[in-house]
């Protein structure tokens, strides 16, 4: 899998998240930021 820098496809995020339980309340910034970084170090 190629790691290309494209803009944000929301409906491909839907994709790959659809298996997680949707957070009823949205994440604030450092979560957002933890998500982030713990799904880059997954695909590597």
């Amino acid at each position: 899998m190629t790691n290309v820098l494209k803009p944000f496809d929301i409906d491909e995020e839907n994709e790959r998240t659809r298996h997680l339980p949707r957070l009823r309340q949205p994440l604030n910034q450092s979560q957002q930021i933890n998500l982030l970084i713990n799904n880059q170090q997954q695909q590597q």
